[in-house]
């Protein structure tokens, strides 16, 4: 059953039908904002809950193209089309339309539509919530809303900044990266070919979305962060950026040199991600 959300009430009899009947369901949808909001049955210790993302590269295999995944992203429904520049307008205008003006998940499309050009430029950057609602004329409070309803609508999702112990309150900014580079172009009204300037950030948010969506798939529980943080000596690094083995301490200096060389003349820069899930990250992204 597709857009369960649409009818929350299903969900009760889903419930009685798996208790006395043993019947086994596959419910999906857009966002259980709504439902999580509306106080009905989530079918709590019955139901599993799976996210269906973009293409990894791996499973496109020989047709995996890095320039087309940087300038329209992997949607199945994108790569399948003819007039791919078309549809990513069209999931924007209908993301607008039936996400979040017909599920009213805000008071104001207006103010929402003001934000989503604003929350794309931030791809891949560190989100100040301050200037975000300035830019996008919206107060502060409800920028915290539309960020979570990006999350809530599988469109984007923050990692937090790295914290070497735990803090009541966060004092670094997370990052924010759409699950798309498609869309995240989309949203901005831009997609012409690439320009030099977009490739680091669209390319930082590819290798985001495949580490975050691989701890998924695997149903890893390890968290994701951003930041550089200071190495102790002797110890090993994750650091995307960063060399494993400490024999060679000047390594990752000339790699993050190399890595801000890249970014010259850009508004944005290519911050390291701290990914707890193994040295993969680190040879994907120097490769």
């Amino acid at each position: 059953m597709d857009e369960v959300q649409r009818l929350p009430s299903l969900l009760n009899e889903v419930h009685r039908s798996i208790e006395e009947r043993g019947l086994r369901f596959v419910l999906s949808g857009s966002s259980a904002r709504k439902l999580r909001h509306g106080g009905v049955n989530l079918l709590a210790g019955r139901a599993l809950l799976r996210s269906m993302h973009p293409f990894l590269p791996p499973e496109l295999e020989g047709r995996f193209s890095l320039d087309a995944a940087l300038r329209i992203g992997t949607l199945p429904i994108v790569l399948a089309s003819t007039r791919p520049e078309e549809t990513l307008r069209a999931c924007i205008h209908g993301y607008l339309k039936e996400e979040i003006q017909a599920e009213a998940l805000v008071r104001s499309l207006a103010g929402f539509a003001r934000f989503l050009p604003v929350a794309a430029l931030l791809h891949g950057q560190m989100v100040n919530v301050s200037s975000l609602a300035r830019d996008a004329g919206v107060a502060r409070t409800t920028v915290n809303d539309y960020l979570e309803i990006l999350e809530d609508t599988l469109l984007a999702f923050r990692v937090p900044g790295f914290e070497a112990r735990l803090r009541v309150r966060e004092r670094k900014h997370p990052k924010l990266y759409w699950v798309d580079a498609g869309l995240v172009r989309a949203a901005k009204d831009q997609l012409a070919p690439l320009a030099i300037e977009e490739r680091g950030p669209l390319f930082e948010g590819l290798v985001a979305n495949s580490c975050a969506r691989g701890t998924t798939i695997v149903g890893s529980t390890t968290s994701s962060t951003t930041g550089r943080p200071r190495r102790p000596a002797g110890s090993r690094s994750t650091s995307c950026c960063a060399e494993e083995s400490a024999s060679s301490p000047s390594r990752p200096r000339r790699e993050l040199a190399t890595a801000r060389r890249m970014q010259e003349g850009s508004t944005r820069s290519l911050s390291c991600l701290e990914f707890h899930v193994g040295c993969s990250c680190t040879r994907s992204l120097r490769g």
